[in-house]
């Protein structure tokens, strides 16, 4: 199965863009391709720089508390995979409030078991071992009643 092929699909299941970053020789972060249904917002500064910091797990942010985000980290290549809304909401560590964001209305509204799958997907097949919803979620929330999502 190819890359390419998994990603349009998480992608469509998801409802939200999935940004792929290549490491430039420079050390920067570049995004290579976007796929997605409609044009992807703009990325703004504080999900751009998010994107830099050193990650070793899949982290999620939330910006103004509505609209999900996560990094797959997979080597030399980081996915971003949203905006998207959540269907049971987050408590996430990571928050932005971000001025001039994505309407609400235009964020597609994804089931968050459907959401969290489709960050792990890409995450288990690099790292060759199984890392479960309730471990990203405590990895990233900070209410211990998330875990029943």
């Amino acid at each position: 199965m190819q890359h390419t092929v998994i990603l349009k699909h998480l992608s469509e299941i998801t409802g939200s863009p999935l940004r792929v970053f290549t490491l430039s020789p420079d050390g920067l972060w570049k995004e290579s391709i976007c796929y997605a249904k409609s044009a992807a917002p703009a990325l703004s500064p504080p999900l751009a720089e998010w994107l830099r910091e050193d990650i070793s797990v899949p982290p999620l942010a939330a910006v103004d508390g509505t609209r999900y985000y996560a990094i797959i980290p997979l080597g030399s290549v980081r996915y971003l995979l949203g905006p998207v809304r959540l269907a049971s909401a987050l408590s996430v560590r990571r928050q932005f409030a971000v001025e001039g964001e994505t309407q609400e209305d235009t964020v597609f509204l994804c089931d968050t078991a459907v959401f969290l799958q489709a960050v792990l997907l890409p995450w288990n097949l690099h790292t060759k071992k199984e890392m479960l919803p309730q471990e990203l979620i405590a990895s990233n929330c900070s209410d211990r009643s998330n875990i029943d999502v």
